[in-house]
């Protein structure tokens, strides 16, 4: 079964890579992980100084070696001056990032404020992460009011680093396996499916989703008055849906199951919710816009524009496995055949599927893949072939599906549910179809979605605490 006049999307051309040490506070720090280490070793991520203001001159570098930091208790001494030193904004930003998982600690031992954010992405959840020394800032016990607000007219650069990113990937994560499991249940159940024509797949694209949670505008859909209903409709209600629309909609509802039905009102206005055929929707926030590449700078989330051109396979790979998770793109035959796409959205990975992209060459290697496990099983299904020849080539086709890259990465894809990624691939090669590529969708879409969660939660943070207006006096006295 096969996605009918899904979009074919040529290779995205990636401006990939990481942001170079030095470059800003998005760069990682550079930890080591050897196995059994309970800190990383201090190493600062730069933060750029506020524009106009003077530059501190280098200092001279030492003949000794530095003594690592010790982190001193109690903490809430130089947290609380922090917090003390920053308008009610700085203060939800610093909030936020707590929020996060950050930890503003004091620290001896050390002259200047240190940022280690670690490597979160390698880690299986966010309190591991933490145990494992990410997402700290070390303060001086001794450090100034007027460093400290310096200091915190730089905490929106922390809210966008790589660290913070990747913490937040860990909630997008969980939201993303509890949304595409509510999705399968609905087509397992056959409330949500594919366009049919009698028992068949439709040739034609078509669209009908939740009454009268949706309502149409032209010929685009808009989710009606409630954004949270909208999606919550496509778990329990009839529902029919290509896998481009499919793949929208489990993005949105990763989004509802991270922020939950309240919040995801105040965030996403109904008319943010447009699903529709590819071309109409283009240039929406949340459509995958590759049109407009400049409407963020980060692609896939983590991945900046330079001039380098790097496998997203590879750089998410090097984050760690945790980064996969919420990602989306298509998979294509390589040959570019008519009825041969699959949208996806990839649900989780393992460490060793990352370390196999990043060791091996990302999505390229996917498809280099496909390309000799397709020749392998046309070559055992010739009838004059030998049996046990046959039959070394049918195991050495499992082989390849058996590892990790195919076995341990799990992918959303509409009808199928929720399957590891050789799965889909080896419903091809029994078709005979040619070998497949994975296309990520590189576009600012997964930026956006962070950006419209960090803002939602420092307003709602600040209209906490506003001011209540005194109640009004009843009318006429007593």
């Amino acid at each position: 079964m096969s996605c009918s006049r899904s979009i074919r999307l040529g290779a995205c051309a990636l401006l990939l890579g990481l942001l170079l040490p030095g470059g800003g506070l998005g760069a990682l720090s550079a930890v080591a992980d050897e196995p059994g280490s309970q800190l990383p070793p201090p190493v600062q991520i730069p933060i750029s100084p506020p524009r106009g203001a003077p530059e501190r001159p280098p200092t001279p570098p030492s003949a000794v070696a530095p003594t690592p930091p010790s982190v001193v208790a109690p903490t809430k001494d130089v947290r609380a001056r922090l917090a003390a030193q920053l308008t009610l904004q700085y203060r939800g930003e610093l909030h936020y990032l707590e929020h996060l998982g950050w930890r503003f600690t004091s620290a001896t031992g050390i002259d200047d404020i240190q940022v280690l954010g670690g490597r979160p992405c390698r880690r299986d959840t966010l309190r591991a992460a933490q145990a494992a020394g990410d997402l700290r800032v070390l303060i001086p016990a001794n450090v100034s009011d007027e460093t400290l607000r310096d200091f915190g007219k730089r905490l929106p650069q922390l809210s966008s680093s790589m660290p913070s990113l990747a913490a937040w990937n860990h909630r997008l994560a969980i939201g993303t396996q509890r949304a595409t499991e509510k999705l399968a249940a609905a087509s397992e159940a056959d409330r949500y499916i594919f366009p049919r024509v009698l028992v068949l797949d439709s040739p034609w694209w078509q669209l009908d989703p939740p009454q009268p949670e949706w309502e149409k505008f032209g010929k685009i859909w808009h989710a009606r008055e409630s954004s949270a209903r909208a999606i919550e409709a496509f778990y329990t209600k009839e529902a029919v849906a290509e896998c481009y629309v499919a793949q929208l909609v489990a993005l949105f509802a990763s989004q509802y199951e991270v922020m939950g039905s309240r919040w995801f009102d105040e965030a996403y206005a109904p008319k943010d919710l447009t699903i529709g055929r590819p071309h109409l929707i283009e240039f929406t926030p949340f459509s995958w816009n590759s049109k407009r590449q400049g409407y963020h700078s980060r692609r896939a989330l983590y991945i900046l524009q330079t001039p380098e051109e790097r496998d997203p396979g590879v750089v998410l790979g090097e984050l760690g496995h945790i980064a996969f998770a919420g990602k989306c793109g298509i998979i294509q035959n390589q040959d570019d055949g008519y009825f041969c796409n699959e949208n996806f959205v990839i649900v989780s990975a393992t460490a060793r599927a990352a370390e196999e992209m990043r060791a091996k060459g990302g999505f390229k290697y996917v498809g280099e893949q496909t390309v000799e496990a397709l020749r392998l099983h046309k070559s055992s299904k010739n009838l004059l072939a030998p049996g046990d020849e046959v039959f070394r080539k049918e195991q050495a086709v499992e082989r390849i599906l058996a590892a990790p890259i195919f076995s341990e990465i799990v992918i959303y894809v509409h009808p199928f549910g929720v399957v590891p990624l050789g799965k889909i691939v080896g419903k091809k090669l029994k078709h005979k179809t040619a070998a497949i590529e994975i296309n990520l969708y590189c576009c600012g879409r997964d930026y956006a979605f962070y950006e419209r969660y960090r803002m939602s939660w420092i307003r709602r943070w600040l209209t906490a605490r506003q001011p209540k207006a005194p109640a009004a006096a009843p009318a006429g006295g007593s």
